[in-house]
Order: C-alpha cells, then structure tokens, then sequence
C-alpha cells in the first residue's frame, strides 16, 4: 500500500466542529508525472444542515477517474447513526436522539483498482452535559442554612453560546453561572427535592443533569402524611418508642376525622366536625387558640414556611391562619367542600383539591388562584408532590392525575375502575402508590403513569399508604385488615387484621414501627416484619385520622369521639 501525504480543508458548516478530508491511494503504480494514480476526491459536503437530534442529513462525495473508470463507492456509518449505503455518492444517514453527539462518515472510492477515502465529521446540534457535581449528596437531611454547591461542564459542537438555570425541587433560579452555591431556605414540607441544572442554547435545546437530595421541612410532621411526598415516614431519629401509654387528651365539641399537623414548636393543629381548628399545646393538651370556620373541619391542616397554619372546611373555603393566635390572614372560596389537605410546593404554592372537581394553586400571600385544573369528580384526596414538585393526586372520576406545577396542564393520567380518596404516596425512586375504592393499590410509573403493578384486597382502599425506609408499602383497606406489599411486585408480605375498616394512614417510625387506626376504636402499633401487635390503644370511638410522630416519639391521633390523643 502506498499512501501519499495526508491533505486537510476545513469547511464552515453550522453542525459541524469542522470537516476534515483525507485521501489515501492504496495498490497502485505512480504515474508518468510521479503523481498517483487513482480516483480523485475533489470534495465532500453535506445537505440538511444544521442536524438537529434524529434528523437526516445527506453526505456528498465529488470524485472522478483521470482514466475514466467507472467508481464504486464503500461507505462506513457510524454507530449511533442509521442509514443504508447505496453504492453510489450519496449517503443519507440519521442522526442519534442525544445533542451533541458526533460521529464519522467514512467513504472509500475505487476504481476497481486503486483506492481513496474520505471522511467527514458530523455533530448533532444542541448542548451536551460532560460533568456535573453536586456537594452535599447522599441520603442526609439538610436543613435551612446548608450550602449547595453546584459544578457543570456542558459544551456543544456549533459554537452557539449556552445559558444555565438551575431548580430545587420545582424551584427556579434563571440567568445563574454554571458553577452554582445556593444557601437552603427553610421549607414547608420535607421530603426529597430534585436538584437539577439545565444548559440552554439560542435555539432552545436543552441539556439536564441532577440528583436528589432530602431537606427539611418546617417541623417533624408539619403535614397529613408528614412530608411532601406523603410517604408517612419520620426520619427524627427520636420519634421512636412509645409504649401506648395515653398522655393527655383534648376534648374538642365534634368528632375528629383530621389527621394532625405539628409546628415547629410542637403545637398541634387539628380540626373537628365543631367547624373549629384547633391548636394544642403538646406538653399538657392545654388548648392554644381555636378558629371557628362555617362548617366542619375535617381537612388535615399543613404548615408553611413560615408557620402559616393552611386548612379547608366544608364551607367551601381554604383558610390561611396566623400560628400565633389562628387570626385569618385570607380565605379563598372555591366552588364546593374542601376536604382535601393542602400540600406546600417548593415555592410556598399552596395545592389543594376541593367538591367542585378542581385542583387549586394558591398564592400564598393573599390565596389568589394561580391555576385551576378541572377533574371529573369530586377531589377528597389530599396532593402529593414529586421530587421535581410534580402535582399527584386522585378524583371520584377513577382517575389519578400528574400535573404540571407552574402551570396545572396534564402530564398524564391513570384510570381504574373505582375513587380515589386517599393521596397518593411517591417512592424514593418516584413509584406513585394509591389506593382505589376497585379494592386495589396501584404501583404506577412517574413518567407516564402507566402501571407497574396492582395488588387486591377484600374491599375498598380509602386509606393514603405509607412507605417505609426499605420501600416497603404499608396501606389499609374497608377488608379490615393492614397490608405490608413487596415494593418491587406487589406480593403481600403480610397482613395485620383489625375489628373493623382501616382508613387510616399508617404513621412509620424511624426504626419501622408501624402505627395506624381502625375503626374498632384502637391505634395500633405493628411489627415492620412480620406485622406482629407491640401495643394497642383503645379510645371510644372510631379512629379514622391519621397518626402524625412528634420529634420526641408522641404519637398524635384523632377519634371520632371527639378527643384529640397524645400517646406516648
């Protein structure tokens, strides 16, 4: 083989880094000028530029025989791209989905004889992400002062200058560096929050890269289901070891369907079928203040940022309460019932559901709507929210739905043949859990809400589920009985049977103790591996609320005998 010197041209071209040619003659003699002989390559260029992600694009070789030989044309596609070679000079590939992503073309041309090649270099336009770190990671709570400290590295192949925007769960921050240090506010709701960094060109393509982090919210269980994702898990390290013992009570004029809520002190909110909202002092049971509304109070209160007490009423209204005396700050009306517990987004937006078929977002500084979505049924069901603040939550029309939080239009929705009137529970790897009055619980995948598994019980499943540090999914269920379910499959790992309904969420420890009401009047406290009782509390009445963990172990719990219970 016989190669003469390598020749480069480059050509300007919008998705290309360059495009460098080469030529190589191979098995052949000189000619009389001491120039090989052989195919000439005179150029070699593209049409369908720039290329964007999954587009086509066709390549062109210009070559010729001195000797007028008819050519043949050998043509080598990269991988990632697709495309059939036709034999002749005109390749038409596609390119890969991913931005930024390059590959050869390679040409060989004969004569039958003699060879050269050729190549070009092809680049899908849009930014690419190469590293990006987060420092803290991992599973540690972070709390209001940490630091989050952001590095990115993106790049594209066109030369089109990038932007960068960075989010904590469903909170924006626009026009920063790539290099970003955010200091945590304090949020309302704990959970796991999204980080995540987003590289831009002028031509709107984006690039992503992110990690979870968990961080703390306002209090222990400042909401129904103690955080955002409504996973009814404690991660105080001392909300463990209560033995049953009744500590005080508070009697207030209704029953007690609300679940509590506590504050950053220790107050506990709870509302009563009397139309008030109470707040309960946690050392003796004293009662604090008491906001009397129009109509019962049976939504589960949750706390703001800043302590702000939110909660819905039969009559129609969501109310938004000063912590320290439970003055109204606002009110906003809706069209029916509001007997679904509010969730607070990562930006302080206040999500709720009401009778009238809608989901609300709410401002929280003066309750004005921001969005309402329109559902098919009446929303009972409290919302959860995703890592990246995604909007879950199920109607009386059979739906569960996932929402877009700036905005309330529908990313997807899933349909079975019964209500859904618990809230849903999200998984640390996103799996979305409810139950549903067709006597099933649904394991659902976050990104189409298409279904990962079903699990059937003996009757209704009105009960939120809970979802422990292994994953495991605890729910109740009208069969009377509790269930453990295999996060993976769904398979009963087993079952704990009550004297009556169980519609209570269950409450989990930091150590797995699991803890949940009946309506045969008792709390209970199981085993997290077998389901064994540790203990049982007997009040007068049905127990429909859900248990909330104070920081020191109390378990907080309403009965439909009208006392609010501290058991410890």
């Amino acid at each position: 083989m016989k190669c003469p010197a390598t020749f480069r041209f480059h050509i300007p071209f919008l998705a290309l880094t360059a495009i460098t040619l080469s030529g190589c003659v191979s098995d052949g003699s000189d000619g009389s000028d001491g120039e090989p002989s052989g195919p000439v390559i005179a150029n070699i260029s593209t049409i369908g530029s720039p290329i964007y992600p999954g587009g086509q694009v066709q390549v062109y070789v210009s070559a010729s025989s001195p000797s007028g030989e008819t050519l043949s044309y050998e043509w080598n596609i990269p991988d990632g791209w697709s495309g059939t070679d036709s034999g002749d000079d005109v390749l038409v590939i596609t390119a890969p989905d991913d931005q930024a992503a390059k590959g050869r073309v390679t040409v060989d041309v004969s004569d039958g004889e003699r060879t050269r090649s050729a190549y070009v270099e092809l680049a899908t336009r849009g930014p690419a992400i190469e590293e990006w770190s987060l420092e803290p990671g991992g599973d540690g709570p972070l709390a209001a002062g940490d630091q989050l400290n952001i590095e990115l590295v993106a790049y594209n192949r066109d030369g089109v200058p990038l932007t960068y925007h960075h989010d904590v769960g469903g909170l924006r921050f626009d026009e920063q560096a790539a290099d970003w240090q955010w200091t945590i506010t304090q949020r309302a709701m704990g959970g796991r929050y999204r980080v995540q960094s987003t590289a831009e060109d002028s031509n709107g393509l984006t690039a992503h890269a992110g990690a979870e982090v968990t961080i703390e919210g306002v209090s222990e269980w400042p909401a129904f289901g103690g955080d955002r994702q409504r996973s009814g898990r404690s991660t105080s390290p001392d909300a463990q070891g209560a033995a049953g013992n009744e500590i005080w009570s508070f009697q207030a004029g209704g029953w007690i369907f609300s679940s509590p809520a506590i504050g950053a002190d220790g107050t506990v909110y709870v509302g009563s079928n009397d139309n008030h909202l109470y707040a309960v002092d946690p050392d003796d049971g004293a009662e604090i203040w008491a906001f009397e509304a129009s109509s019962s109070v049976t939504s589960s209160p949750a706390l703001g940022a800043d302590g702000t007490v939110y909660v819905g009423s039969r009559d129609n209204h969501l109310y938004a309460l000063d912590q320290d005396d439970g003055s109204k700050i606002w009110a906003f009306e809706a069209g029916g019932a509001v007997v679904s517990s509010p969730a607070v987004g990562a930006d302080g937006t206040v999500y709720v559901g009401s009778h009238d078929n809608h989901v609300y977002a709410l401002d929280p500084d003066d309750g004005s709507k921001i969005w309402a979505f329109e559902a098919g049924g009446t929303v009972y069901a409290p919302p959860a929210l995703g890592a990246d603040d995604t909007v879950y939550v199920g109607s009386d029309d059979n739906h569960v739905y996932a929402l877009d939080p700036d905005d309330g239009s529908k990313f997807w929705a899933f349909e079975s043949d019964g209500f859904f009137r618990g809230s849903p529970a999200v998984g640390a790897d996103g799996t979305v859990y409810v139950g549903s009055d067709d006597n099933h619980v649904y394991a659902l995948d976050p990104d189409d809400g298409s279904e990962i598994w079903a699990f059937e019980a003996n009757g209704f499943v009105r009960g939120s589920p809970a979802v422990g540090a292994d994953g495991t999914v605890y729910v109740g269920s009208h069969d009377n009985h509790v269930y453990a379910l295999d996060p993976d499959d769904g398979n009963k790992i087993w079952a704990f049977g009550t004297g009556a309904t169980v519609l209570s969420a269950p409450a989990v420890g930091p150590e797995g103790t699991v803890y949940v009401g009946s309506y045969d009047n008792h709390v209970y406290a199981l085993n997290p591996d077998d389901g064994s009782e540790i203990w049982a509390f007997e009040a007068n009445a049905d127990i429909r609320s859900s248990p909330a963990l104070g920081a020191d172990g109390t378990v907080y719990v309403g009965s439909f005998d009208g006392h609010l219970y501290a058991i410890r």
